[in-house]
C-alpha cells in the first residue's frame, strides 16, 4: 500500500544554517534529477487563480549558488513547476534555489 509522502523519500526537512527549517539529502542524489513539484497553480470558484507551494517549495531556502533550479511547466495536469538538482547532492547537504520574480 502507497502512502502520501510530503517529500521524496531521498529528502528530509531539517534545521538550516540559511533560514529556519531548509531541505536536506538524506542519500546521495545524481545530477538533473527531479525532485518534485514546488508549486501548483490552482483555480478556486470565481476564476480566482494563484500559484500554491508545495512542502518542497515551502521549505527549500534561497542561496545565490543554488544547487537546484526549478522549471515552469504547462499542460493538461495545469501549471506547475518542479524542482531539478544541478549537480550531485550529498548527505546532508541542503538543497537551495535562487528565487526569482519571474511570472509565467
Amino acid at each position: 500500500m502507497s502512502t502520501y509522502r510530503p517529500l521524496p523519500s531521498s529528502l528530509t526537512i531539517g534545521n538550516s544554517a540559511i533560514h529556519g527549517l531548509g531541505v536536506f539529502a538524506v542519500e546521495i542524489i545524481p545530477p538533473h534529477t527531479s525532485l518534485g513539484m514546488s508549486r501548483i497553480k490552482a483555480s478556486y470558484p470565481g476564476d480566482d487563480e494563484e500559484w500554491v507551494r508545495t512542502p518542497l517549495g515551502g521549505f527549500i531556502n534561497h542561496s545565490e549558488e543554488p544547487n537546484c533550479i526549478a522549471r515552469f511547466f504547462k499542460g493538461d495536469a495545469g501549471e506547475y513547476m518542479n524542482v531539478y538538482t544541478i549537480g550531485r547532492i550529498l548527505p546532508g547537504q541542503e538543497l537551495s534555489l535562487k528565487y526569482t520574480l519571474y511570472t509565467p
